[in-house]
C-alpha cells in the first residue's frame, strides 16, 4: 500500500477509535489492531497518539477554513446574506458528516493533559477567529448588527457544538440497554488510609530472618528517589519501580504476608464509612468491584473480607516460583484502569454510562471520566479542582480514631453478616 494511502487508513481507523473509547481511554494497541498494522508501521508515522490526535486536528481545521469563504461584493456575486447562510451550511454540513472527529473536538475532557488542553483551546480560539472574521465583514457591509464579534462567535460555536446532538442521540440510546449496574472503587486513599509503601515496608520487615529483611529494606531504601519522581509523574512508572524491590520473594511467602497484613494491619484502616458506602450501592443492585495498583496477593483477601467477587489488580511475574521484580500487563495505573473496566463491563453486557467510579487522586483522572457517574473520595489538590470544574460529587472519610480493633470488627463482620445480608458468594 502507498505510504499517504496508508497513513490516511491509519488517521481513519484512529478517528474512529478515538469516537468511540475518547482520547484518554484509546492507547495505541487499539489503534493497531483496528487498523491491523504493525507496531513498527504505526511509529513509522506518528510519535505517539498525541501526535496522531494533533494531525487530526488539523484536518479539522483546515477543512472549516476552507469552508468559511470571504464574503465577495459585486454586481455578479450572489446576494451577501446568502453567502453567509451557505458558510453556515457548509460548516453545519461538514460537522454532521464527520460527526464522530467533530464529537471528540468539540466534547474533550479536560484536565488530564495540559499540553493537549492548550491545543484544543487554541482549536477554538481558530475556528472563533474564522468565525469572527465574517461577522466583522458583515458589520462593516451593514449586514450584521454592530456587536462584540468576539463574544458573538464563541456563541456560535457553542451553537455548533449542540447542533449535533440531534444526530447523536439516537444512536446512544440503542447502544445503552437496562440491566446491571456495578461500582469501580479505587483502593489506597480512597476506601482506606494506607497506600502501597505501607504494604512494602510491612512486607520486608515480616519476610523472613533479619538477614533478608535488612537486605530487602536496603533494596527497597535504595528505590526512594525514584519512586518519589515517579509518584510525581507516572503512576504506572511507580509500580514498575516499588514492586522491583519483591524481585526473589517466594510466590507461597508473599500470599502468606497478603492475608497477614489483611488481617492485622488492612482491615483496621478502612474507612467505615466507606463500608457503609459499599453496602448501600450493593444493597441498591449495584455489584461492587475493586480496580486498584496493589498488588494481588494482598487485594485477593481484602476481596474475599469484604464480599467481592471481581477485583483487578496488579500481578507478579513468577519464574520457579519465585516473584522476577516484573509486573503482568496490564499494569493497573492511569489509563489502563479505565480499559480494563470498559472490558470487564461489555464482558457482562453493561454500560459504563451506568457505572460508578470512586477514587481519590489525579492520576485516576481518566478512570473517573470513563464513567457515567464519576465521584472523588478525599480527592487531593488537582482532583478536587477537576472535579468541582466537572461538577462531580466529592465526598471525604475519616477514620474513627477512638474506635478500637475490635469495636470495628464486631461492627463490620466481613467473613459471614455482610455475605447472608447481601446474598454474596
Amino acid at each position: 500500500m502507498e505510504r499517504n494511502a496508508r497513513r490516511a487508513q491509519v488517521l481513519r481507523h484512529a478517528k474512529r477509535i478515538f469516537a468511540r473509547k475518547g482520547y484518554h481511554r484509546t492507547n495505541v494497541a487499539d489503534i493497531i489492531a483496528r487498523a491491523r498494522i504493525a507496531r513498527g508501521t504505526f511509529y513509522l508515522y506518528f510519535q505517539n497518539k498525541k501526535d496522531l490526535f494533533e494531525e487530526l486536528l488539523e484536518q479539522v481545521v483546515t477543512e472549516l477554513t476552507r469552508r468559511i469563504e470571504r464574503l465577495r461584493v459585486g454586481p455578479l456575486e450572489p446576494d451577501p446574506v446568502q453567502q453567509l447562510r451557505a458558510n453556515l451550511n457548509r460548516v453545519l454540513s461538514y460537522v454532521l458528516a464527520e460527526r464522530e472527529l467533530t464529537d471528540i473536538l468539540l466534547n474533550h475532557s479536560t484536565g488530564f493533559d495540559r499540553e493537549l488542553d492548550e491545543k484544543i483551546q487554541d482549536f477554538y480560539d481558530r475556528i472563533a477567529a474564522l468565525i469572527k472574521r465574517s461577522l466583522d465583514l458583515g458589520i462593516e457591509m451593514n449586514l450584521v448588527r454592530s456587536s462584540d464579534t468576539q463574544v458573538v462567535a464563541y456563541c456560535i460555536l457553542g451553537g455548533i457544538k449542540e447542533a449535533k446532538q440531534p444526530a447523536r442521540l439516537p444512536r446512544n440510546a440503542r447502544a445503552i440497554s437496562p440491566g446491571r449496574r456495578a461500582a469501580f472503587y479505587d483502593l489506597d486513599g480512597t476506601l482506606m488510609d494506607l497506600n502501597l509503601v505501607h504494604a512494602a515496608l510491612f512486607t520486608f520487615t515480616n519476610i523472613g530472618e533479619w538477614s533478608r529483611r535488612v537486605s530487602y529494606m536496603m533494596a527497597f531504601v535504595s528505590r526512594l528517589p525514584r519512586m518519589y519522581i515517579a509518584e510525581r509523574r507516572d503512576r504506572r512508572l511507580l509500580n514498575i519501580v516499588l514492586f522491583e524491590a519483591f524481585k526473589g520473594v517466594s510466590r507461597d511467602r508473599l500470599f502468606s504476608l497478603g492475608e497477614e497484613y489483611c488481617e492485622r494491619v488492612l482491615l483496621a484502616h478502612i474507612y467505615p464509612r466507606a463500608i457503609e458506602m459499599i453496602e448501600a450501592n450493593r444493597a441498591a443492585g449495584i455489584e461492587p468491584v475493586l480496580v486498584t495498583g496493589s498488588p494481588d496477593f494482598i487485594v485477593a483477601p481484602l476481596a474475599e473480607h469484604l464480599g467481592i467477587d471481581a477485583f483487578a489488580s496488579n500481578q507478579f511475574i513468577f519464574s520457579r516460583g519465585r516473584a522476577t521484580g516484573r509486573l503482568s500487563e496490564p499494569i493497573m495505573a492511569g489509563e489502563q484502569k479505565a480499559v480494563w473496566c470498559e472490558k470487564w463491563v461489555s464482558e457482562r453486557g453493561m454500560d459504563l454510562a451506568d457505572c460508578w467510579g470512586y477514587a481519590d487522586s489525579h492520576h485516576d483522572m481518566a478512570f473517573l471520566a470513563a464513567m457515567g457517574h464519576p465521584v472523588a473520595v478525599n480527592p487531593d489538590r488537582r482532583l478536587k479542582v477537576v472535579a468541582m470544574n466537572r461538577h462531580w460529587p466529592v465526598i471525604h472519610f475519616k477514620k474513627q480514631s477512638a474506635q478500637s480493633d475490635d469495636d470495628f470488627y464486631n461492627h463490620y463482620d466481613f467473613d459471614q453478616s455482610t455475605r447472608e445480608t447481601n446474598g454474596a458468594t
